[in-house]
Protein backbone atom coordinates (compact mmCIF):
# COMPACT_ATOMS: atom_id res chain seq x y z
CA UNK A 1 0.00 0.00 0.00
CA UNK A 2 1.15 3.50 -0.90
CA UNK A 3 1.43 6.41 1.24
CA UNK A 4 -1.34 8.07 -0.33
CA UNK A 5 -3.38 5.04 -0.42
CA UNK A 6 -2.52 4.45 3.55
CA UNK A 7 -3.67 8.13 3.94
CA UNK A 8 -6.68 7.64 2.20
CA UNK A 9 -7.45 4.49 4.25
CA UNK A 10 -7.11 6.49 7.90
CA UNK A 11 -9.05 9.34 6.45
CA UNK A 12 -11.78 6.49 5.54
CA UNK A 13 -11.55 4.97 9.16
CA UNK A 14 -11.91 8.45 11.20
CA UNK A 15 -14.57 9.52 8.84
CA UNK A 16 -16.60 5.96 9.90
CA UNK A 17 -15.75 7.16 13.76
CA UNK A 18 -16.76 10.72 13.28
CA UNK A 19 -20.37 9.13 12.28
CA UNK A 20 -20.35 6.74 14.74
CA UNK A 21 -20.06 9.10 17.09
CA UNK A 22 -22.67 11.43 15.89
CA UNK A 23 -24.68 8.86 15.93
CA UNK A 24 -23.64 7.58 19.28
CA UNK A 25 -25.05 10.77 20.62
CA UNK A 26 -28.39 11.16 18.49
CA UNK A 27 -29.08 7.33 19.83
CA UNK A 28 -28.58 8.28 23.52
CA UNK A 29 -30.59 11.36 23.09
CA UNK A 30 -33.12 10.53 20.87
CA UNK A 31 -33.59 6.80 21.11
CA UNK A 32 -33.77 4.76 18.01
CA UNK A 33 -36.97 5.09 16.99
CA UNK A 34 -36.50 9.50 17.35
CA UNK A 35 -33.41 9.24 15.47
CA UNK A 36 -32.89 9.62 11.53
CA UNK A 37 -30.12 9.61 9.08
CA UNK A 38 -30.77 13.19 8.97
CA UNK A 39 -29.82 14.23 11.94
CA UNK A 40 -26.95 12.42 12.44
CA UNK A 41 -25.28 13.72 9.40
CA UNK A 42 -26.04 17.28 10.74
CA UNK A 43 -23.95 15.88 14.53
CA UNK A 44 -21.33 14.81 12.32
CA UNK A 45 -21.13 17.95 10.13
CA UNK A 46 -21.73 16.15 6.67
CA UNK A 47 -23.88 15.72 3.88
CA UNK A 48 -26.91 12.52 4.73
CA UNK A 49 -25.31 11.10 0.88
CA UNK A 50 -21.37 10.94 2.64
CA UNK A 51 -23.66 8.77 5.95
CA UNK A 52 -24.81 6.21 3.22
CA UNK A 53 -21.01 5.56 1.53
CA UNK A 54 -20.40 4.34 4.71
CA UNK A 55 -23.50 2.58 5.88
CA UNK A 56 -26.73 1.23 4.61
CA UNK A 57 -29.37 2.78 6.92
CA UNK A 58 -29.98 3.53 10.50
CA UNK A 59 -30.00 0.10 11.83
CA UNK A 60 -26.99 -1.43 10.02
CA UNK A 61 -25.40 2.06 11.39
CA UNK A 62 -26.78 1.29 14.96
CA UNK A 63 -25.70 -2.94 14.30
CA UNK A 64 -22.11 -0.73 13.55
CA UNK A 65 -22.17 0.86 17.36
CA UNK A 66 -23.49 -2.54 19.20
CA UNK A 67 -20.44 -4.68 17.43
CA UNK A 68 -18.04 -2.14 18.19
CA UNK A 69 -19.10 -1.82 21.87
CA UNK A 70 -20.65 -5.18 23.09
CA UNK A 71 -19.84 -9.07 22.82
CA UNK A 72 -22.37 -11.30 23.51
CA UNK A 73 -21.19 -13.44 25.60
CA UNK A 74 -24.67 -16.16 26.40
CA UNK A 75 -27.81 -17.14 25.35
CA UNK A 76 -31.08 -18.78 26.61
CA UNK A 77 -33.04 -20.12 24.67
CA UNK A 78 -36.89 -20.00 25.57
CA UNK A 79 -40.08 -21.07 24.88
CA UNK A 80 -41.87 -17.97 24.41
CA UNK A 81 -44.31 -16.96 22.01
CA UNK A 82 -43.30 -20.05 19.92
CA UNK A 83 -39.36 -19.40 20.29
CA UNK A 84 -37.39 -16.86 22.12
CA UNK A 85 -33.70 -15.76 22.47
CA UNK A 86 -32.54 -14.37 25.90
CA UNK A 87 -29.01 -12.56 25.04
CA UNK A 88 -26.14 -11.47 27.78
CA UNK A 89 -23.36 -8.83 26.34
CA UNK A 90 -21.04 -7.01 28.09
CA UNK A 91 -18.24 -4.39 26.82
CA UNK A 92 -15.57 -5.97 24.56
CA UNK A 93 -13.18 -4.86 27.22
CA UNK A 94 -14.73 -6.62 30.29
CA UNK A 95 -12.64 -9.76 29.68
CA UNK A 96 -14.86 -11.22 32.99
CA UNK A 97 -17.32 -13.06 31.23
CA UNK A 98 -15.55 -15.06 28.29
CA UNK A 99 -17.94 -16.47 25.77
CA UNK A 100 -19.49 -19.91 26.73
CA UNK A 101 -20.31 -23.05 25.49
CA UNK A 102 -24.13 -22.16 25.03
CA UNK A 103 -23.62 -19.14 22.54
CA UNK A 104 -20.68 -20.95 20.21
CA UNK A 105 -23.06 -23.66 20.02
CA UNK A 106 -26.28 -21.43 19.14
CA UNK A 107 -24.00 -19.49 16.87
CA UNK A 108 -22.59 -22.95 14.84
CA UNK A 109 -26.58 -24.18 14.95
CA UNK A 110 -26.91 -20.59 12.80
CA UNK A 111 -24.54 -21.57 10.36
CA UNK A 112 -25.65 -24.77 9.85
CA UNK A 113 -29.36 -23.93 9.43
CA UNK A 114 -27.74 -21.12 6.87
CA UNK A 115 -29.46 -18.53 8.88
CA UNK A 116 -26.23 -15.91 7.36
CA UNK A 117 -27.58 -16.27 4.31
CA UNK A 118 -30.91 -15.33 2.38
CA UNK A 119 -32.47 -19.03 1.59
CA UNK A 120 -33.83 -19.65 4.83
CA UNK A 121 -35.62 -15.83 4.83
CA UNK A 122 -37.38 -16.72 1.59
CA UNK A 123 -38.37 -19.77 2.61
CA UNK A 124 -39.94 -18.57 5.73
CA UNK A 125 -41.89 -15.55 3.92
CA UNK A 126 -43.05 -17.86 1.36
CA UNK A 127 -44.74 -20.25 4.58
CA UNK A 128 -46.26 -17.03 5.58
CA UNK A 129 -48.17 -16.33 2.61
CA UNK A 130 -49.07 -19.96 2.60
CA UNK A 131 -50.43 -19.52 5.86
CA UNK A 132 -52.82 -16.57 4.57
CA UNK A 133 -54.32 -18.40 2.15
CA UNK A 134 -55.15 -21.54 3.58
CA UNK A 135 -56.95 -19.30 6.61
CA UNK A 136 -58.26 -17.34 4.25
CA UNK A 137 -58.88 -20.36 2.14
CA UNK A 138 -60.81 -22.05 5.54
CA UNK A 139 -62.42 -19.21 6.59
CA UNK A 140 -64.18 -18.60 3.36
CA UNK A 141 -65.21 -22.50 2.91
CA UNK A 142 -66.82 -22.03 6.37
CA UNK A 143 -68.74 -18.89 5.88
CA UNK A 144 -69.74 -19.81 2.67
CA UNK A 145 -71.07 -23.55 4.23
CA UNK A 146 -73.09 -20.76 6.74
CA UNK A 147 -70.80 -20.99 9.60
CA UNK A 148 -70.97 -18.40 12.46
CA UNK A 149 -67.03 -17.60 13.13
CA UNK A 150 -65.56 -15.32 16.58
CA UNK A 151 -62.23 -14.56 17.63
CA UNK A 152 -60.68 -15.11 21.04
CA UNK A 153 -58.63 -12.20 22.26
CA UNK A 154 -56.78 -9.46 20.88
CA UNK A 155 -53.52 -8.79 21.03
CA UNK A 156 -50.80 -7.05 19.10
CA UNK A 157 -49.77 -10.19 17.10
CA UNK A 158 -53.16 -11.11 16.49
CA UNK A 159 -53.93 -7.64 14.87
CA UNK A 160 -51.32 -8.25 12.49
CA UNK A 161 -52.23 -11.41 11.31
CA UNK A 162 -55.54 -10.10 11.27
CA UNK A 163 -54.10 -6.77 9.02
CA UNK A 164 -52.25 -9.37 6.89
CA UNK A 165 -54.76 -10.97 6.56
CA UNK A 166 -57.54 -8.43 5.32
CA UNK A 167 -59.75 -10.12 8.43
CA UNK A 168 -62.29 -7.91 8.69
CA UNK A 169 -66.24 -8.62 10.18
CA UNK A 170 -66.73 -10.04 6.99
CA UNK A 171 -65.30 -13.18 8.72
CA UNK A 172 -65.32 -12.13 12.37
CA UNK A 173 -68.96 -11.17 14.00
CA UNK A 174 -66.73 -9.88 16.90
CA UNK A 175 -63.63 -11.16 18.94
CA UNK A 176 -63.46 -11.17 22.99
CA UNK A 177 -60.90 -10.19 25.34
CA UNK A 178 -60.65 -10.51 28.90
CA UNK A 179 -58.90 -6.97 29.24
CA UNK A 180 -61.23 -4.35 30.14
CA UNK A 181 -59.73 -1.50 28.94
CA UNK A 182 -60.12 -3.31 25.06
CA UNK A 183 -63.90 -4.32 25.53
CA UNK A 184 -66.06 -1.81 24.23
CA UNK A 185 -62.91 -1.06 21.66
CA UNK A 186 -62.38 -2.00 18.21
CA UNK A 187 -58.90 -3.83 16.70
CA UNK A 188 -57.11 -1.58 14.71
CA UNK A 189 -57.17 -1.40 11.06
CA UNK A 190 -59.82 -4.32 10.59
CA UNK A 191 -62.70 -2.85 12.93
CA UNK A 192 -63.68 -6.04 14.37
CA UNK A 193 -65.82 -5.09 17.99
CA UNK A 194 -63.78 -6.12 21.03
CA UNK A 195 -66.41 -7.74 23.79
CA UNK A 196 -66.54 -9.08 27.09
CA UNK A 197 -65.97 -13.17 26.13
CA UNK A 198 -69.05 -13.94 28.32
CA UNK A 199 -70.34 -12.75 24.68
CA UNK A 200 -68.62 -15.71 23.32
CA UNK A 201 -71.16 -17.96 25.54
CA UNK A 202 -73.94 -16.34 24.20
CA UNK A 203 -73.25 -16.65 20.65
CA UNK A 204 -72.41 -20.13 20.11
CA UNK A 205 -70.41 -19.57 17.74
CA UNK A 206 -69.05 -22.67 15.33
CA UNK A 207 -65.31 -21.62 14.60
CA UNK A 208 -63.38 -19.84 17.51
CA UNK A 209 -60.35 -18.19 16.11
CA UNK A 210 -57.31 -18.11 18.69
CA UNK A 211 -55.46 -15.27 18.11
CA UNK A 212 -53.26 -15.31 20.96
CA UNK A 213 -52.16 -18.70 19.22
CA UNK A 214 -49.09 -18.92 21.61
CA UNK A 215 -51.30 -19.78 24.25
CA UNK A 216 -53.63 -22.24 22.58
CA UNK A 217 -53.18 -24.89 24.94
CA UNK A 218 -54.10 -22.55 27.79
CA UNK A 219 -57.19 -21.33 26.11
CA UNK A 220 -58.35 -24.72 25.31
CA UNK A 221 -58.41 -26.00 28.64
CA UNK A 222 -60.37 -23.23 29.77
CA UNK A 223 -62.91 -22.25 27.01
CA UNK A 224 -63.58 -26.54 25.63
CA UNK A 225 -65.09 -26.68 29.09
CA UNK A 226 -67.82 -24.32 28.81
CA UNK A 227 -71.48 -26.34 27.87
CA UNK A 228 -72.05 -24.11 25.52
CA UNK A 229 -69.01 -24.34 23.60
CA UNK A 230 -69.42 -27.78 23.63
CA UNK A 231 -69.99 -28.23 19.70
CA UNK A 232 -67.46 -25.30 18.78
CA UNK A 233 -64.23 -26.15 17.30
CA UNK A 234 -61.30 -23.93 17.49
CA UNK A 235 -58.80 -22.09 14.61
CA UNK A 236 -54.92 -22.14 15.72
CA UNK A 237 -54.28 -19.72 12.82
CA UNK A 238 -49.91 -20.77 13.13
CA UNK A 239 -47.42 -21.87 12.02
CA UNK A 240 -50.22 -23.67 9.93
CA UNK A 241 -53.93 -23.47 9.89
CA UNK A 242 -55.11 -26.18 12.58
CA UNK A 243 -58.48 -26.69 13.30
CA UNK A 244 -59.03 -28.53 16.80
CA UNK A 245 -62.04 -29.62 18.36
Amino acid sequence: MTNAQERKAQERQARRRRIQEAARTVFTERGYAGASIELIARAAQLSVGAIYLYFRSKEDLYVSLIEDTLTLFDVERLPTHGGSLRIYARHIEDDSKPVNARALELLALEQRFGLTTLDPYAAFAEQVRETKRSLLEFLIGAKRAGKRIVGYGAPGKGNTLLNYCGIGTDFLDFTVDRNPYKQGKYTPGTHIPILHPDELIKARPDYVLILPWNLKGEILATISKIASLKDARFIVPIPRVEVVG
